[in-house]
């Protein structure tokens, strides 16, 4: 058994905990290689037992361009110890971020402003169609305060506020139900 051992590979494996795919690259990978949500992959790492590993989350389409930020990383794997793991997530170094999947029972289409009323509100730029469910728009920045904002083509809107709390883990997703009963008007300017 001792020969078996000094000729195998040490490996480590890859776990991506995102509800969004993510495209993996390392040394020895031919092309790209793709995780689904949830999935894990183990990697042949080289002989020397480490290599440098990194990953971009597939943002999502709607219609020609991609939405949410852009969430990606890179570490060391492996580091000469066999079975090493790495988790892909959405904590970062002293942030989160999290991910809402809208469903839109309005009738109407809705686009959608993240952390809408702070300074680092994020218009995803996308509108959701009536009837989507779970649908995402990417990941945003995670704060104690985020709200989500949803506003249809007459001005209406709804915002769902301090959904840090609804946060799940893993992926660091919040469902958002918009109904046609949450969307108001705007109130008149002063």
């Amino acid at each position: 058994m001792v020969g078996w051992r000094a000729l195998s590979h040490p490996s480590a494996t890859v776990i991506n905990r995102l509800v969004l795919p993510v495209r993996i690259q390392a040394e020895g990978l031919t092309g790209d290689t793709v995780l689904a949500p949830g999935e894990s992959r183990t990697l042949r790492l080289p002989r020397s037992g480490s290599l440098m590993f990194r990953w971009d989350a597939i943002r999502p389409m709607v219609g020609p361009l991609p939405v949410g930020e852009m969430l990606s990383g890179s570490a060391p794997l492996g580091r000469g110890a066999r079975g090493s793991r790495l988790t892909i997530g959405a904590l970062g170094t002293g942030f989160a971020w999290f991910a809402p999947l809208i469903t839109n029972a309005t009738g109407e289409p809705v686009r959608v402003v993240v952390n809408a009323g702070l300074a680092s509100a994020f218009d995803c730029g996308c509108e959701v169609p009536p009837g989507a469910v779970r649908m995402p728009i990417g990941y945003y920045r995670l704060y104690r305060n985020s709200t989500v904002e949803a506003r249809d083509g007459a001005g209406r809107s709804a915002r769902f506020e301090n959904v840090a709390v609804s946060v799940l883990t893993p992926g660091n997703s919040v469902g958002i139900r918009l109904n046609s009963g949450d969307l108001r008007p705007a109130p008149p300017a002063r």
